[in-house]
């Protein structure tokens, strides 16, 4: 579905976009600010540090082939942990 967005354009209404997953969320236009500033206060509750690693995992993951994409998110993963000092229970098979 995104693939045929980008290459042909089009326009989905909110709820289908919703179907698709491409959105994660739907408010009204009245609740819209305040919904957004409450995820952008969860956001800003974490460090600068792990949110740049994280922007930085995705956007790298896009690059690449799924077997190295997980072997970067498991890195950042095994990072966030140490620096939490959380000892890590499992792994990505």
């Amino acid at each position: 579905m995104t693939r045929q967005l980008i290459y042909a354009g089009g326009y989905l209404e909110s709820k289908e976009a919703f179907k698709y997953e491409l959105v994660n969320a739907i408010y009204p236009s009245d609740k819209l600010l305040s919904e957004a500033k409450k995820i952008a206060g969860n956001i800003g509750k974490n460090s600068l540090y792990a949110i740049k690693n994280s922007k930085k995992a995705f956007n790298d993951c896009l690059q690449k082939n799924i077997d190295k994409a997980i072997l970067i998110l498991e890195n950042c993963l095994v990072i966030a942990l140490k620096l939490k000092n959380i000892k890590l229970i499992w792994k990505f098979p």
